[in-house]
């Protein structure tokens, strides 16, 4: 079968027939078409380039975001680190507190305990001193006691050499009928007038040893054996010897020397003085029973 042949046309003839009122609308569509197309493309190349810049941009942020997170971890390490130094340090500043509290405790027990040893010693001291005290009290009353000791032993062996020379009576005369030791002194023993005016401290069965005093030997206290004072005294039985105890001493009208006595039993003193005139003998020691005392 043979081609069909076609008329033929000429470039002179397409280029007449493009200005031709028939393809102009062909070419206004095509151009905007064209424009559109050319106007999306730049659009989305806009949008493209704005999304690759954002991308590139957040890529960045999210690096730097990155970095900023790797800086923060070391950092949070570097803190977890010094936290983990200062936890540790807590803990032992903890226990060092413990330990320095119970050291404290310790500190208090023995400060206590040390002064409830100082209040014993300063007792002790206080009782050291108050015993000095007392020891040099008891030293000084131990001289004064040797003191009188050899003031009384030098007093006793004086009594001694005034007793050596007494001689000793086997018996006795009849009751008021003195008996002499010794010629050369005036010391004799005899017995009591059976009153008791003196009882207790001198009873019916006693023996006294009795020497005649001077005026200078007589005082308030002293038993002494003695005459009726005077005929006008009554009370007393007329030239009767009294065995009483001087109660006082008083000066006499006529510059002498007097003595009010009185019994130990009786609950009165004596109606009348007795003058030394009147003194015959100072009772010196009492025999109990005929026995000495002591």
């Amino acid at each position: 079968m043979g081609a069909t042949e076609r008329p033929g046309v000429t470039v002179a003839e397409l280029g007449d027939s493009a200005n031709s009122p028939r393809f102009a609308g062909a070419r206004q569509i095509a151009s905007i078409v064209l424009g559109l197309t050319f106007f999306i493309l730049g659009i989305s190349t806009l949008v493209v380039l704005a999304g690759v810049a954002g991308y590139i941009a957040r890529d960045n942020e999210i690096e730097r975001l990155d970095r900023q997170l790797t800086a923060l971890t070391t950092e949070v390490g570097e803190n977890n680190g010094v936290v983990e130094t200062a936890t540790g340090r807590v803990v032992a500043l903890s226990e060092e507190n413990q330990q320095l509290s119970a050291s404290l405790d310790a500190s208090n027990n023995l400060s206590q305990n040390l002064a409830s040893r100082l209040a014993t010693v300063e007792s002790a001291v206080q009782s050291t001193t108050d015993l000095k005290t007392s020891l040099k009290g008891l030293i000084e009353e131990r001289n004064q006691l040797r003191d009188d000791l050899s003031e009384l032993n030098g007093t006793f062996a004086a009594q001694t050499v005034r007793f050596d020379e007494l001689k000793t009576v086997e018996s006795f005369g009849p009751i008021g009928n003195p008996l002499l030791f010794d010629e050369t002194t005036d010391a004799w023993v005899t017995q009591p007038v059976c009153t008791g005016s003196m009882e207790s401290t001198i009873g019916c069965e006693d023996l006294l040893v009795v020497y005649r005093p001077t005026v200078t030997n007589l005082d308030v206290g002293d038993i002494i054996i003695f005459q009726r004072p005077s005929p006008n005294c009554q009370g007393f039985v007329n030239g009767s010897f009294l065995l009483h105890r001087i109660t006082r001493v008083v000066s006499s009208n006529s510059g002498g020397l007097e003595f009010e006595t009185k019994g130990d039993h009786n609950p009165s003193r004596d109606p009348c003085r007795t003058p030394v005139s009147s003194v015959t003998g100072k009772v010196l020691a009492v025999v109990q029973n005929s026995r000495l005392l002591g």
